[in-house]
């Protein structure tokens, strides 16, 4: 018996484990504070009911009655502080697990991000005129960059654990689609890990995805009414051959001067 911890975006790898291995992974929630919390108090009844049913506490009852009597403290008290001690290593108040860090990191930059924005003002208009010019490159380059996304997308990562499969979609770059594009409406709408949606070919009124074969019944669905550039993917599976991921020049001449 094994346990995996896995994020949403992860879930269809567990469908894919299960048709490699013809077996069924079962599901199950982790719990929240308050239902462990309740739990371990649940637990510690039955032990302390356990004990006073099979065990002779005849001395024990005098020790607590001789520190009730000596300490003025009411039996409650005594009880409740037992209690704590027993739970220190297994709170019966669990607390929240803290934000991941990154969450934090990137508050403090969006708040340092800000902070600078606003003291960006107060300068002179040579240095608003040098902000300018930098901003007229940047777009330069990014209408450049406009005329790379339209490119085939490769895949993510050479998976070879992956049994691909092609499919149209019926939006393309007259629409305005890009790669970017098909990837996070697909990820998105069934949780899909875009390490498992290869390569991406995009063509003038459709284009063609490579996804994992075998996608349920209800995803598929789901798929089809998804919307890009406010068109519908409609998508259907094809015969389309894809081109596989190849090796750039550049690192293949390294291997051979290293060899």
């Amino acid at each position: 018996m094994s346990i995996a911890f896995v994020r949403p975006r992860e879930m269809y790898s567990l469908r894919h484990y299960e048709r490699l291995t013809s077996g069924t992974v079962n599901m199950y929630e982790l719990p929240n504070v308050q239902e462990l919390g309740k739990k371990r108090i649940e637990r510690a009844r039955a032990e302390i009911t356990s004990i006073i049913e099979g065990k002779d506490l005849a001395s024990m009852r005098e020790i607590v009655e001789a520190m009730t009597a000596e300490s003025e403290m009411s039996v409650v008290d005594l009880a409740a502080a037992l209690l704590f001690q027993k739970q220190l290593k297994q709170p019966f108040q669990p607390k929240e697990d803290p934000k991941p860090r990154r969450d934090a990191r990137e508050k403090d930059s969006r708040g340092e991000r800000n902070g600078r924005d606003r003291n960006d003002r107060g300068r002179d208009s040579r240095r608003d005129s040098r902000s300018d010019n930098r901003a007229d490159s940047r777009g330069e380059r990014n209408s450049n960059r406009g005329s790379r996304d339209e490119r085939p997308r490769k895949a993510k990562v050479d998976r070879n654990d992956v049994d691909w499969q092609t499919y149209r979609l019926e939006v393309g770059k007259e629409h305005g689609a890009r790669p970017g594009d098909i990837v996070g409406a697909i990820a998105n709408e069934i949780s899909l890990d875009s390490s498992y949606i290869g390569a991406i070919n995009l063509h003038d009124k459709h284009s063609f995805v490579q996804l994992p074969k075998g996608i349920p019944a209800d995803l598929f669905k789901q798929l089809k009414g998804v919307r890009v550039r406010r068109q519908p993917l409609a998508i259907t599976a094809s015969e389309e051959q894809m081109e596989k991921q190849q090796t750039p020049r550049r690192s293949k001449e390294r291997s051979q001067r290293h060899s």
